[in-house]
């Protein structure tokens, strides 16, 4: 009966410490979280630098606090742009990043043909006498320039801007697409008169080439006159 009373006691003993233990786990120091001036969820990824300047990734612990910068190249790599203003720097990095309306195209920035610019007609010239050696008006006026151009078949001109030879219009034509303007554009150069409007520049074929659309602008004309304009990005 002693025995029995024992083990029971003991038995007792048992479980009153087991819950006196867990009471103190349950009630002692809170469960680890984020830690102080962190704000990233657990698994949350971002951007890091490697230490030869090329870019790696983090992620975010389930204590709150982003871990080692990982995917970063071996000591052994050297960065290389030579020849290169875009793209991969062969360490992860970069070599530099395009403008907009441009596409990185074997390590150089390159126009996309499916993107959007619009062809802002500014400024131009005209010769103080036409192509046969007289006035452009018949009383000995300067002319009254405008510029037509025909893009994407629609047809549209600039006003015309009266008794000068540096005329200035800054018009806007509608937005189309890099390989369109590249393809070509129709343009005019006109001196506009009351019956018959007189040609500074016939009717010609205009496309445009990579050097306008890194440029952001370009010109065209004949020996009577010159027009310029500018191309931005949409």
């Amino acid at each position: 009966m002693r025995s029995d009373k024992k083990i029971k006691m003991k038995w007792l003993w048992n479980w009153t410490t087991l819950a006196f233990l867990m009471t103190i786990v349950s009630c002692g120091a809170p469960a680890p979280g984020p830690g102080p001036g962190t704000s990233c969820s657990p698994g949350q990824t971002m951007s890091c630098a490697c230490s030869n300047g090329s870019s790696g990734t983090t992620t975010c612990s389930s204590f709150g606090t982003y871990g080692a910068c990982v995917g970063c190249p071996g000591p052994g790599c050297t960065p290389s742009c030579s020849g290169r203003n875009c793209g991969d720097n062969g360490c992860g990095g970069s070599c530099g990043t395009c403008a907009g309306g441009m596409t990185c195209n074997g390590g150089t920035c390159a126009v996309d043909p499916g993107s959007f610019w619009v062809l802002t007609v500014t400024n131009g010239t005209v010769t103080e006498r036409n192509p046969g050696g007289s006035s452009w008006d018949a009383v000995g006026g300067a002319p009254d320039p405008m510029v037509c151009l025909t893009i994407n078949g629609e047809r549209r001109c600039t006003q015309a801007r009266a008794d000068t030879f540096s005329p200035s219009w800054n018009a806007a034509f509608p937005a189309t697409t890099a390989g369109m303007l590249q393809a070509g554009f129709t343009a005019e150069y006109l001196d506009e008169d009351v019956t018959t409007n007189d040609v500074i520049c016939g009717r010609g074929i205009i496309p445009l080439r990579p050097g306008d659309f890194s440029s952001r602008s370009g010109n065209f004309g004949c020996d009577s006159g010159r027009v310029n304009f500018t191309l931005s990005p949409m």
